[in-house]
C-alpha cells in the first residue's frame, strides 16, 4: 500500500543515525537519576560489562542495559543489550545488542500514537498485522472523507500506513496509500517524494506532536498522487513501460505481456492504459498472502519502474539507463 513515507526513523538504525540526548553512561547519569528509569548496576555477565540500565519501556518486556564487553586489554566500546520478553505477538525471549544511537519504541506505543493521530485527522484504522515472530507491527488507517474520482465511476479512497519495529530492521513509519474501491485493491505512492524523518523518542508526547506533524504534507501527496492516477487514464500502455515493467517483477505479476518462450524478452502487451496496468499489476500484490514487507518490496519495485518510465518519457533518462536503474533496485 504505501510507498512515500513520513519516515519517522531510518531503517535499520544501528550505530549511525539519531542525533539527540546524549546516551552514554556518563550522558545519562547527567540526565537522570538512579530514581528515573536509569539506575546503576555494575554487574558482569558472559564478558558483558553492565553500567546502566534503562527500563524506560520495562513495562512493555522490553529491557536495556548500557555496557561493554570485555575485550582483554582493548578499550571497551559501549552498546546496548536490548532483552525483549515474550508477550501475545512475539512468540520468544530475544535479546539484541546494538550501538549508542539505537532507539527503539514499543509496538503497542508505535499503534497508540498512530491511533490517536488518525482520529485527530479523520482517519479509522482498517487493520493491524504482525510480522518476524511479533517484533515489527503494520497498521493501516482509512480516511472518513468521501472517496475520490480518478475516472467515473473508479473511486479511490485514501489512507496511512504505519509500521514500525523493536529490533532494528525498520524505523517508525508513517505512508500515504490509496485503495481502489472497485477491487478493494491497495495501491503504492512513490517512495522518494515527500520523505520526513524524524527520530525515536521515549516521550511520548513529543512523539505524538511529531506525528502529527507530519499528516498534513503526507496528505498533500495522496491528493498529488491522485491526480497523476488520473494522467494515467489517458496514457496508454507503450513498449517502454512494458519492458521496465518486465526488467522490474516476476512474469506472474504481468498477466498482460507477452513473453518468447523461456526468457523475460518482452514479444507485445494488451492494450489498455497505463491506469489499467497499474492495477492489474496491484490486484494480486493486495490478495495474495504476502507478508506486509514483502508486498512493500514488490510494490517499491513497482513504483521505482513507473517513476523510471515517467523519466524517459520526459527525456530525463535514456531507454538503457532506464533498465539499468530498474535491474539494479
Amino acid at each position: 500500500m504505501a510507498a512515500w513515507a513520513a519516515d519517522m526513523n531510518a531503517e535499520g538504525q544501528n550505530e549511525l543515525g539519531t542525533k539527540g540526548e546524549d546516551i552514554s553512561p556518563s550522558g545519562r547519569a547527567g540526565l537522570r537519576n538512579p530514581d528515573d528509569k536509569v539506575a546503576p548496576v555494575g554487574k558482569e555477565t558472559t564478558g558483558f560489562v553492565s553500567k546502566f540500565i534503562d527500563n524506560t519501556w520495562a513495562s512493555y518486556g522490553i529491557r536495556t542495559t548500557i555496557g561493554a564487553f570485555d575485550r582483554a586489554g582493548l578499550t571497551p566500546k559501549m552498546y546496548q543489550l536490548v532483552e525483549i520478553e515474550p508477550n501475545a505477538q512475539r512468540h520468544e525471549r530475544m535479546t539484541i545488542v546494538k550501538g549508542l544511537s539505537f532507539r527503539l519504541i514499543p509496538n503497542e506505543v508505535a499503534l497508540e500514537v498512530a491511533s490517536t493521530v488518525a482520529e485527530k485527522y479523520g482517519f479509522k484504522q482498517d487493520k493491524v498485522e504482525y510480522g518476524k515472530g511479533g517484533l515489527s507491527v503494520y497498521a493501516s488507517y482509512i480516511s472518513n472523507d468521501k472517496p475520490k474520482e480518478v475516472k467515473v465511476g473508479d473511486l479511490v479512497a485514501v489512507g496511512f500506513q504505519m509500521k514500525n519495529s523493536i529490533d532494528g530492521s525498520a524505523g517508525y513509519r508513517f505512508s500515504g496509500y490509496t485503495l481502489r474501491l472497485a477491487c478493494t485493491n491497495g495501491m503504492t505512492v512513490p517512495e522518494n517524494r515527500n520523505t520526513i524523518s524524524l527520530p525515536k523518542l521515549s516521550d511520548v508526547a513529543q512523539l505524538t506532536k511529531d506525528a502529527e506533524s507530519v499528516m498534513r504534507p503526507l496528505m498533500a501527496g495522496l491528493e498529488e498522487q491522485l491526480q497523476t492516477y488520473r494522467r494515467w487514464t489517458q496514457i496508454d500502455l507503450n513498449m517502454q513501460l512494458a519492458n521496465i515493467l518486465a526488467v522490474s517483477l516476476p512474469k506472474k505479476y504481468l498477466p498482460f505481456i507477452d513473453f518468447a518462450k523461456k526468457t523475460k524478452a518482452v514479444v507485445g502487451f494488451q492494450h489498455m492504459t497505463v491506469w489499467d496496468a497499474f492495477n492489474r499489476i496491484t490486484d494480486p500484490l493486495t490478495h495474495t498472502k504476502l507478508e506486509a514487507r514483502h508486498r512493500d518490496w514488490f510494490r517499491a519495485r513497482l513504483n521505482r519502474a513507473v517513476e523510471t518510465w515517467a523519466e524517459v518519457q520526459n527525456g530525463a533518462r535514456s531507454m538503457d539507463d532506464a533498465l539499468l536503474m530498474v535491474g539494479s533496485f
